[in-house]
């Protein structure tokens, strides 16, 4: 995951050089996944290419390619099965590379791609620098790693291209002629898809008078204290962090304000767990099983940790007979998923409401899978629905114009609970205009891929 420096190094530089920071954020977390350094905190993130200090070496002189092949550290063509089995860890990683710097160090440095995107060091005077040494000194920095980025990109005339979405284009260039057995293009347009998304709504999520530092101590507190909605200790102010704090003021007879206020402070130093239901507390497994808790809340980690943050106390389920919960858990996963999103969906909505935030409305994607499970309906006449408060995504990339039966079924069930239907992503799969009839969705949501061209080239209007 992205440091909030690096997105924010990334957004800053795509704007300034009229690049969509979708698809830049895109390219890199297909790259490194936003890694910039390798274990010692200093060298670029690298990956060394043998057939390309094959070609670099030779250029040298032969003894310096003699010397590289001696080595293990040159090879003539790129080998899938062993081109980088020794470099799985960062430590591995270093370790090649300082041995190939020991025989030449610009050969070493010529033969690696560096950095958040993974700039092949050979490009290095085309880039601008003296040297591959010089282009490796400058990615010492966030700044630095993404300037080399954009120098790729503008040689390349790769700009036009990643914001036109072209992504078969972008991958031929960036990666290869062997982009598509990589699935190169298909995972930038994935990374776009949540990129998009996510920069479209993303909003600071840290509260201005904590320190992140601060932010987990609070989160652990309320944890403590049986506010297990809270979720992870990241700390971000979020709204699960708020929701919980929220809960929490509720519970203590405070203003609810969300804030981590002077009030809310002075009580959580001394207040006490909050009190777990008699009939929660004694559950067991054999309980747990047939719970609709399970099945509506979806709040499951592995290990054990079930009974804790569902609120179960751990004696009752230490004596109780756990043949077959194993089988059952792993049979419910797949179900609970959504579920899962389904209640967070739900719990952010209300803390939203508490706080007087007006979110007319929240999205949940729901799989064709999903749709097909005959207890979902039930599942969800249980849950504290607001009709016309949510609506359902459906992929339109997972969605064949033969739909089953028994999910058009389901979508007219869901549809009397106040549920709507919408198509996400619609052009990028097999939906027609035949399958819409059939789903009837309230809302159509054309896929960016084929919108966006139309506003920059000529050609697609």
């Amino acid at each position: 995951m992205f440091s909030d420096n690096v997105t924010a190094a990334l957004v800053s530089a795509a704007k300034a050089h009229g690049i969509d920071p979708a698809t830049l954020c895109a390219l890199i977390e297909v790259e490194t996944g936003g890694a910039m350094f390798e274990q010692d905190g200093r060298t670029p993130r690298l990956l060394y290419e043998r057939h390309v200090a094959y070609r670099e070496a030779a250029k040298v002189s032969n003894t310096v390619l003699a010397a590289f092949v001696r080595a293990g550290l040159a090879v003539p063509k790129w080998n899938r099965a062993t081109q980088y089995r020794d470099q799985r860890t960062s430590a591995q990683r270093l370790d090649l590379l300082a041995r190939a710097r020991a025989i030449d160090e610009e050969t070493a440095l010529r033969s690696c791609s560096w950095g958040l995107g993974q700039t092949m060091g050979f490009l290095a005077p085309a880039l601008g620098f003296a040297s591959a040494r010089e282009m490796v000194g400058h990615q010492g920095t966030i700044d630095g790693q993404i300037d080399c980025v954009v120098r790729e990109l503008r040689r390349s005339h790769l700009i036009e291209p990643l914001n036109d979405l072209d992504w078969h284009h972008v991958a031929r260039l960036y990666n290869g002629p062997g982009y598509q057995a990589n699935r190169y293009h298909l995972r930038l347009a994935d990374a776009f898809k949540r990129w998009a998304r996510r920069l479209d709504v993303e909003v600071a999520a840290t509260d201005p008078g904590l320190s992140v530092d601060a932010v987990r101590a609070v989160q652990r507190r309320l944890r403590d204290l049986g506010y297990a909605e809270v979720g992870a200790t990241d700390g971000l102010w979020g709204p699960r962090t708020i929701g919980a704090i929220s809960a929490f003021q509720a519970h203590e007879g405070l203003s609810v304000t969300g804030r981590h206020d002077d009030a809310t402070r002075v009580a959580m130093a001394s207040a006490e767990p909050r009190p777990v239901a008699v009939e929660r507390a004694e559950a067991g497994c054999s309980d747990l099983k047939n719970s609709r808790t399970l099945k509506q809340a979806g709040q499951i980690t592995i290990g054990g940790r079930v009974m804790k943050w569902l609120g179960f106390g751990g004696a009752g389920a230490a004596g109780a007979d756990q043949a077959g919960w194993l089988d059952d858990l792993a049979k419910s996963v797949d179900e609970i998923d959504t579920l899962r999103g389904l209640a967070a969906t739900l719990f952010d909505l209300a803390a939203w409401d508490m706080q007087g935030v007006v979110v007319p409305k929240l999205s949940v994607n729901v799989s064709s899978r999903r749709l097909q499970d005959p207890d979902l309906c039930a599942s969800l006449r249980a849950l504290p629905l607001q009709a016309g408060r949510l609506s359902f995504e459906l992929l339109e990339s997972i969605f064949l114009d033969d739909c089953d039966p028994k999910i058009l079924e389901s979508l007219a069930e869901i549809r009397k609970l106040g549920i709507d239907i919408e198509v996400d992503d619609f052009g990028t799969g097999h939906a027609s205009i035949v399958s819409l009839m059939k789903l009837l969705p309230r809302r159509l949501k054309i896929d960016r891929q084929l919108v966006k061209p139309i506003v920059r080239s000529q050609a697609q209007r």
